[in-house]
């Protein structure tokens, strides 16, 4: 997905060094995102799905820039694919939101002390993770193509063959 949609961190940046934050919504931000994973960006993961069933269940690595959107999002979709409950796969994805913000309290604080209280705040929440997001890209796919079974075959282009090998390669 590398550069699908820079305006999106340019327009990050730009509220950042002006200082400007309004009209930005964080939370509707990340919302938004989230559903173009389910739909803009479906051709980026129905690739990622096929380096995956390719791995025969070598270990494979991927990662975003902060290693819980699009990341989280691939990672909830093995998980459905693999069987795991939809609240299982959502606990695992609010798992992100402890670890993603401890990681950066240096940086929210410097935020904080160059920026200020408001700057800080709103990077709190695009540094973290909420149920709404991941959540709203999963109505997409429901909206867009009426079950994740379809998303799976019609989207990501995937055969009963390849998520039956995933699942032999990647559950015990």
């Amino acid at each position: 997905m590398d550069g699908g949609d820079n305006s999106v961190s340019e327009e990050i940046m730009a509220r950042f060094e002006s200082g400007d934050f309004s009209d930005f919504d964080p939370d509707a931000f990340m919302i938004e995102a989230n559903r173009q994973f389910a739909s803009t960006f479906t051709p980026q993961f129905s690739q990622f799905m096929q380096v995956l069933v390719e791995s025969a269940g070598d270990p494979v690595v991927w990662h975003c820039s902060a290693g819980k959107d699009r990341t989280g999002f691939a990672a909830a979709i093995i998980l459905r694919l693999l069987g795991v409950p939809e609240d299982v796969v959502m606990a695992d994805y609010m798992l992100s939101r402890e670890y993603a913000l401890a990681a950066m309290q240096k940086e929210l604080t410097l935020v904080r002390l160059l920026k200020g209280e408001e700057a800080a705040e709103k990077l709190t929440v695009l540094l973290g993770v909420e149920e709404p997001w991941l959540q709203a890209a999963f109505d997409t796919i429901d909206e867009q193509y009426g079950s994740f079974d379809n998303y799976v075959y019609q989207a990501l282009e995937l055969q009963e063959s390849d998520i039956q090998n995933l699942r032999a390669n990647l559950l015990e």
